[in-house]
């Protein structure tokens, strides 16, 4: 550590040492209303005829400064959602330059409301929360939901055409994605939706969300308490409530924090499918699956913040998690045919559930500050985990009788810290740093029916990386980065039969360029990343999942790297967002006939041509007297083709169309109201075919109480037409697979938020090593 920092320091002294040609004449920090740091407010000098002449973007400080030997003109600084500042020169010199929240009151109604403002950024696109129709949405779930550039996917929130994000609040790491739902809508400033990370993030993260809070001055105690009660409407005894406390105070520029949430969840899986395969001789195996799932468990976090001036900050936060009660029943009945005649029937009953006493604590230390003209960011992080789980299932077959007992055990352990150090130089700003992971995560499987295994998974991540960005003619703005990546794998099988040892060196560039044409906002990108297998995946273990179906996981498994090329443009109320990506060395699932008792195993596998993919979307987001629409249409396309003994399999040209129907309605007395709609069509995606198109119809009504709208009451009705369903075909050229998933997702929620002189949080910890703290879940 201690060299990288050396080496870091000396590159950036270097670049100071240059930069020092011309004595700066204007320089400044950039603030809101409520005396904030606004990073990234765009200063442009320009002549007294308007003629741009130098430019430059505040740091994550709001620090700015444009080295000029121009005396005379004008200064203006602006940014997305705040009314633009004109100085006239000359200006003092350190000035503080404050902008105001803008304001864009719909004309001519009763009920006055404001439209979010959304402009886009060489990044991605930035959207203003406060003093919206979205400030009152609810949750910080709720309004990404209603963001440009977000998707509600089947797995959660995802970036359009990038899949799930890693998201931070006021700069610092959400590790807990809990906190989306307690995180209040009018606690929100703005959201930022990146879906061209820079060269500073791990090269395996393509999406970001960057969440601003509103500031809250004064010192003094504050706390948030949120209670839910979630009611399924198929199953009465399905009934989760779920309770939230967080708590502040603060004085002398000391923040002292805590928080905690007890949850409860359940849900059921009915399932049936089919499996065939071809040959000789060939199987069929016919089932109907049961899944009930129950899961209870508690998260806490708690810390200190110190803002010892308006330059420099400290701070220390810990998060322990446990799901103390984790239980799965399942009941599953099976027909088995083997050439056509029925080989064996089963009836099987079982019990998963955590053992022990699962925690997960993580721990984060950082240091923000500024030194001369040289911005600080360093963070530390330490996370570690352990989990236990025994099954008993009970088989009576036409064959024989079984008992299968297994036991697994899993521990993780992450180091990790992150250096980043930004400069001034030639008119635009300089980030250089380092990022390095250090991971362990060990594996015991044992069962009374096949062969035990344990294995160890060490990997070490040194990351450097540099980046550069500047306005250009003061119309648009210029980002080029490059990370490099060394990553030394090791597979330890403790038997001693399957070591793996891997090494990877990559270079990974991303270029960002964006501008006004006329009145046309656009943006062009292009990254590369990559997608490492998780560490439960590296496993050669053998997992008994019934007695016709096996999985393991393939600890030879090579990374994906992607290659991505972006254009989005935005007028007025609309945004058109396209991506093209290629995915080599492609990981998919696979399932293949095992052994001559017609065994099917389940693992993850790399396949030799590319996937391609063509993405493009139209999003308007208007607002027409009490009627705010989020309303989305586009499609995915894959390209994809996989070489089978005797013939090709293609799973191209089926596009994934998507709609989004958001509405928001705010109406008298406190009240609004939202009905949300989204479609999915059937698609391909890699080496399954989506056999059913998915719809989901949501709606809510929600008022606000007392004076300052600190009291809110919202009830919301899920998936109302029961038609959120995924059923699918997956073919994998000797076998076959078809499944019809149906889920517990029709709820009636009932939510009472309470926020008590609220407080922004002012953790500025980032967090590092988030890419491989997830693989390791």
């Amino acid at each position: 550590m201690k060299r990288s920092i050396l080496f870091l320091a000396t590159v950036m002294a270097a670049v100071a040492g240059q930069a020092k040609g011309t004595n700066p004449d204007f320089k400044g920090k950039v603030v809101d209303s409520s005396n904030e740091s606004m990073p990234y407010a765009t200063v442009v000098l320009l002549t007294n005829d308007s003629t741009f002449v130098q430019g430059t973007v505040s740091d994550m400080d709001g620090l700015f400064e444009i080295p000029t030997n121009v005396t005379q003109g004008i200064l203006r600084i602006s940014s997305i959602g705040y009314e633009t500042a004109y100085l006239n020169l000359p200006v003092a010199e350190n000035m503080t330059v404050v902008l105001k929240p803008e304001s864009q009151q719909l004309a001519e109604v009763e009920i006055k409301a404001t439209r979010p403002k959304t402009q886009l950024t060489p990044q991605g696109l930035e959207t203003s929360i406060q003093g919206t129709v979205l400030e009152t949405r609810g949750s910080a779930k709720d309004v990404l939901e209603n963001v440009p550039g977000m998707i509600r996917g089947q797995d959660g929130l995802e970036v359009l055409g990038k899949g799930k994000p890693v998201v931070y609040i006021n700069g610092r790491l959400m590790r807990d994605a809990a906190e989306l739902d307690r995180l209040l809508s009018n606690e929100i400033l703005s959201v930022e939706v990146i879906n061209n990370p820079g060269a500073q993030y791990d090269a395996s993260v393509t999406a970001v969300v960057r969440i601003k809070t509103v500031k809250h001055q004064g010192d003094g105690f504050s706390f948030n308490a949120v209670a839910k009660d979630e009611q399924s409407l198929r199953y009465k005894s399905f009934n989760d409530p779920t309770t939230t406390l967080n708590m502040n105070y603060r004085v002398n520029g000391l923040d002292f924090f805590a928080g905690g949430t007890f949850f409860t969840y359940h849900n059921r899986q009915d399932a049936t499918f089919i499996q065939q395969t071809f040959g000789t001789p060939g199987y069929v195996q016919d089932a109907a699956l049961y899944n009930d799932m129950d899961y209870r468990g508690w998260n806490a976090n708690g810390g200190i913040n110190w803002q010892i001036n308006d330059i420099h900050s400290v701070g220390f936060r810990i998060d322990r998690s446990s799901d103390y009660r984790a239980r799965t029943d399942q009941r599953m009945t099976e027909k088995f045919y083997k050439d056509g005649l029925l080989a064996d029937t089963l009836s099987t009953i079982g019990t998963d559930r955590e053992d022990g006493n699962p925690v997960s604590t993580g721990i984060n230390a950082y240091y923000n500050g500024v030194v001369g003209k040289m911005s600080i960011d360093l963070n530390a992080d330490w996370y570690a985990s352990n989990s236990g789980n025994k099954a008993e299932t009970f088989e009576k077959g036409m064959v024989e009788d079984a008992v299968v007992r297994t036991d697994s055990k899993n521990s993780s352990n992450l180091l990790a810290y992150k250096l980043v150090l930004g400069y001034p130089v030639a008119g635009g700003m300089l980030e250089a740093g380092t990022e390095q992971t250090f991971a362990r995560h060990s594996d015991e499987y044992t069962t009374n029916i096949m062969a035990s295994s344990s294995s160890e998974v060490k990997e070490n991540n040194l990351g450097f990386f540099a980046q550069y960005g500047r306005v250009l003619f003061g119309r648009a703005q210029m980002s080029v980065g490059l990370r490099y990546e060394h990553v030394g794998y090791n597979y330890d099988d403790l038997a001693g039969v399957r070591d793996t040892s891997i090494t990877y060196d990559n270079l990974f560039p991303t270029v960002a360029l964006a501008g006004v044409i006329g009145p046309v906002q656009a943006s062009l990108s292009y990254n590369a990343k990559t997608q490492r297998p998780g560490f439960s995946n590296l496993s050669d273990a053998v997992r008994y999942n019934s007695r016709y179906v096996w999985q393991r996981g393939n600890s030879k498994l090579q990374s994906m790297t992607q290659h991505e090329l972006g254009l989005s443009a935005r007028w007025n109320v609309f945004t058109f967002i396209t991506q093209y990506s290629r995915t080599d060395n492609p990981i998919v699932q696979w399932s293949y006939l095992y052994n001559n008792d017609g065994v099917v195993m389940v693992d993850l596998q790399n396949k030799e041509k590319p996937i391609r993919t063509l993405a493009c979307y139209v999003n308007a987001a208007p607002t027409i007297g009490i009627w705010t629409m989020n309303y989305l249409v586009g499609f995915q396309n894959q390209w994809f083709k996989i070489d089978y003994p005797g013939r090709e399999l293609d799973f191209s040209n089926k596009p994934m169309w998507v709609i989004q129907a958001f509405n928001t309605f705010t109406l008298p007395l406190g009240f609004q109201a939202s009905v949300d709609g989204e479609f999915h069509s059937k698609a391909y995606t890699q080496n399954m075919w989506l056999t059913v198109n998915y719809f989901c119809l949501n709606a809510s009504i929600q008022k606000t109480f007392l004076p300052d709208r600190s009291l809110v009451l919202r009830i919301d009705g899920k998936d109302l037409t029961r038609t959120a369903n995924t059923f699918i075909h997956a073919d994998f050229g000797g076998h076959i697979h078809d499944q019809n998933n149906i889920m517990d997702t029709q709820k009636l929620t009932c939510t009472l938020r309470y926020t008590f002189n609220a407080a922004r949080s002012k953790y500025k910890g980032t967090g590092a090593g988030q890419e491989t703290l997830e693989r390791m879940k």
